[in-house]
């Protein structure tokens, strides 16, 4: 079980190369990429996504990446020489409109704003991809070690409230049996005195329907076993390999609506106070849940 959270960083050099990359992940329902890095390496944003998408599956990941090529063929400069051609036609036309001696140079012409143009030379696609790996795999693998510990934790964390609903669980079962004979004495208890000033003879049958109807009505056993199964499945899940939040999120809400349906038919009091305390336990679990991957 791995949780959603996490934080990775590499830095790889070579050939006066460097990129490096930082990574950042929170919850997420789905997988959200968030990739920010320079223009001039946006070729091999997709091969970062690629990369991203086989490793991961939920979060929101903010994907820092930084470049730099100190390499001697970084930068390529040109002349633009229309303009070169326009400022020597314009300082030759100074000349003879002032008679000034003729002091146009190339140096001069070169001087001129945007006469010369610097640019990033075109970079070898190979050699980035395979450097962006390395580095993306290394920050990778300290995200996913975090996620891991994290998902750890909050896997113990679960499981010990999973044990808490299990033991309030326990004492449903002991106490639900009891409801429909209190129910029976405290009907008998009522006709008896409703009787004393009347003629009126207690009908067996009739009192035996009531209470059948009472019983059914209030009876637990469904929800009871339904939530034993989900406790027992969530278990199970805890221990998979594969991204179960999804799965458990589902489920969860499944344990929230048995527990709602056990508090609303118990008609009892002491079962509705263990109920009460059974969906703030499940309550503690979903938003644990929405931190597993």
């Amino acid at each position: 079980m791995n949780s959603m959270t996490g934080f990775g960083r590499a830095t790889v050099e070579q050939d006066d190369r460097k990129i490096s990359i930082e990574l950042k992940a929170v919850n997420h329902r789905y997988l959200d990429l968030n990739i920010r890095m320079p223009r001039a390496i946006s070729m091999i944003e997709g091969s970062v996504r690629k990369k991203m998408k086989d490793t991961l599956a939920r979060g929101h990941v903010d994907i820092y990446i930084n470049y730099k090529n100190s390499s001697k063929d970084a930068k390529e400069i040109s002349v633009d020489e229309g303009l070169a051609l326009a400022y020597f036609n314009a300082l030759k036309k100074i000349n003879e409109v002032t008679g000034a001696s003729n002091d146009i140079s190339t140096s001069n012409v070169a001087r001129m704003n945007e006469v010369l143009v610097i640019s990033e030379a075109d970079e070898d696609e190979k050699l980035l991809t395979d450097l962006m790996n390395e580095a993306l795999d290394i920050a990778l693998t300290g995200l996913c070690k975090m996620r891991a510990r994290e998902g750890a934790a909050l896997k113990e964390d679960m499981l010990a409230n999973i044990t808490v609903l299990e033991e309030s669980l326990k004492e449903v079962e002991k106490r639900a049996p009891i409801v429909p004979k209190m129910y029976k004495e405290k009907l008998l208890e009522r006709l008896e005195d409703l009787m004393k000033d009347s003629d009126a003879k207690l009908d067996d049958q009739r009192l035996m329907t009531e209470i059948a109807l009472y019983c059914d009505k209030c009876s637990i056993a469904e929800e009871i076993s339904r939530l034993v199964s989900h406790l027992n499945e969530f278990r199970k899940m805890s221990n998979n390999t594969q991204p179960v939040g999804r799965s458990m999120d589902f489920l969860v809400q499944e344990m929230n609506r048995e527990t709602n349906t056990i508090c609303s038919k118990a008609n009892d009091i002491d079962i509705t106070s263990i109920g009460l305390g059974m969906k703030s336990v499940v309550e503690k679990i979903r938003e644990q849940v929405q931190n597993v991957e």
